[in-house]
């Protein structure tokens, strides 16, 4: 992932607009090294996804999740379907009576 800097077009720091946005770009090669680093023996990541379910992925060409991650990193919006999410408790035994509200 790199920054664009808009920054430098200007040149003298009383030229530039008081808000300069810095437009972030993820490019198609980035989505594929990241994929072809991902290691299919390994468990569950924090998101409880395995990285079994990455390997359909690799058929949809890179480019098109690079121009909808820069979108949604640009904008700061994301679509409606990737906001949707399951959550499922997983009891790791123990006494209820020593859990915490942060261990929630």
């Amino acid at each position: 992932m790199r920054i664009q800097d808009t920054s430098k077009q200007f040149e003298t720091a009383a030229a530039r607009p008081l808000v300069v946005t810095d437009r972030m770009v993820i490019d198609a090669a980035e989505i594929e090294l990241a994929l072809d680093r991902v290691d299919m023996n390994k468990t569950a990541g924090p998101n409880g996804a395995h990285p079994v379910t990455l390997r359909p992925l690799v058929n949809i060409p890179a480019a098109w999740f690079a121009k909808h991650f820069t979108a949604s990193l640009n904008t700061g919006v994301l679509p409606t379907n990737s906001k949707l999410t399951q959550v499922v408790p997983i009891d790791k035994g123990g006494r209820r009576e020593t859990l915490h509200a942060n261990d929630l």
